[in-house]
């Protein structure tokens, strides 16, 4: 049996997750921060061998105050080696799944694994960092900079 503090055993992941995730933007004149927030769960189902789609659903607030209830989104997680995360996004227009982000993961601090990942996209920059915490809590907070996008996103994955 393989070890949580040995190599990340990604098998930990399957099964049903509470998603809670804020995005705050600035805004340029005013200096007001506008604050999105979604609440709702994901679920993790292995497809293949080192492979799981994620899916998530739930409630979106909106910074004019309104609520969308149903809100959803879907994420394919390949795993290689011990420490090796492709983080790939899945939508019924995009076809086939499209990367976002490829990761080797590190020892954290305690029990943590953690990773970062930077790219372009167009004009704008995102830096992910992913810290799986401990295998029932994982975060992922992005820094979005450029020329269409300026916002920093929290998201707390917590085992249910």
């Amino acid at each position: 049996m393989r070890s949580y503090f040995d190599k990340v055993d990604f098998e930990l992941l399957a099964g049903q997750w509470h998603v809670q995730r804020e995005i705050t933007s600035p805004m340029p004149k005013s200096g007001r921060i506008l604050t999105t927030a979604f609440i709702g769960t994901c679920l993790f189902n292995q497809q293949a061998q080192g492979q799981y789609q994620m899916n998530e659903s739930g409630t979106l607030a909106l910074p004019n105050r309104d609520i969308i209830a149903g809100s959803h989104a879907g994420y394919v997680y390949e795993f290689w080696q011990d420490h090796g995360i492709k983080i790939s996004r899945t939508t019924p227009a995009l076809g086939e799944p499209q990367l976002l982000h490829e990761l080797n993961l590190r020892r954290g601090i305690g029990k943590a694994w953690v990773g970062e990942h930077t790219h372009q996209c167009g004009p704008d920059q995102y830096h992910l960092t992913f810290n799986m915490v401990s295998q029932k809590n994982i975060q992922m907070d992005y820094e979005v900079r450029g020329g269409q996008n300026n916002y920093n996103m929290h998201t707390t994955f917590l085992r249910r």
